[in-house]
């Protein structure tokens, strides 16, 4: 008995690239374009008509781009796997699909050869993201567990600590920092030692180091001190 083959709405606003992943589409076996849109809101019509299998989404859309789309068809509880397209390489483009839930994503110089195992994916109930794609989320996602690790120790510091931490970033020396918060050399010799100890810093630069390469987070964290 033979089985129905999959469908498949595809929107993508530049024709000869929205031309080509149909090309590709019908040559793999098992699923049939049912539907092109070359806007966001023709998709969203496309897809509420016809309920297809998939729908293939361009991410930059003119009326309606693929997020928004995506984030429709869910409020109207269709059951259209989704798949965006997309040209971009930023990362948090695409963590803000990835927490999308059952989104697929598909960098669009790699759509063509990678459509195949994304649509086997999708068939065997699996979310497909390229492998580009899962890299560089990858790498923001340890920026980012390095960055929030940052955060929560200079939550740790008092508000004086931060304070003489920004100072040491702006290269003052010990004395002069002493000199601007009315404190002895001693003083501030034993707060930098405390906030070394608390950043689990050793070394006799490392605290400048620190000090320099993070001056947002801890001009943010002196701001949330007051």
């Amino acid at each position: 008995m033979a089985f129905a083959p999959k469908t498949i709405v595809i929107a993508d606003d530049h024709p000869i690239f929205r031309v080509g992943v149909v090309s590709v589409l019908n040559r793999i076996e098992g699923y049939k374009v049912i539907g092109e849109a070359e806007n966001g809101l023709e998709a969203i019509d496309l897809i509420v008509k016809h309920k297809p299998d998939i729908a293939i989404l361009d991410l930059d859309m003119p009326k309606s781009n693929g997020i928004n789309v995506v984030n429709r068809i869910v409020e109207l509880h269709l059951p259209t796997r989704m798949v965006i397209l997309t040209a971009h390489t930023d990362p948090k483009t695409f963590m803000q699909i990835a927490e999308m839930q059952e989104v697929s994503i598909l960098l669009k110089e790699n759509a063509i050869n990678e459509l195949p195992q994304c649509l086997q994916s999708i068939s065997e109930g699996k979310v497909f993201i390229s492998q580009i794609c899962r890299k560089v989320i990858s790498k923001f996602q340890q920026q980012h567990n390095s960055v929030q690790k940052i955060v929560n120790r200079l939550k740790e510091l008092t508000s004086t600590e931060i304070r003489i931490l920004s100072l040491i970033g702006e290269g003052l020396t010990t004395q002069q920092i002493a000199d601007r918060q009315s404190n002895s050399f001693k003083t501030i010799e034993n707060h930098r030692t405390n906030i070394a100890n608390k950043l689990d810093i050793s070394g006799a630069n490392n605290l400048l180091v620190f000090a320099v390469e993070n001056k947002e987070l801890i001009s943010s964290a002196l701001g949330k001190k007051g």
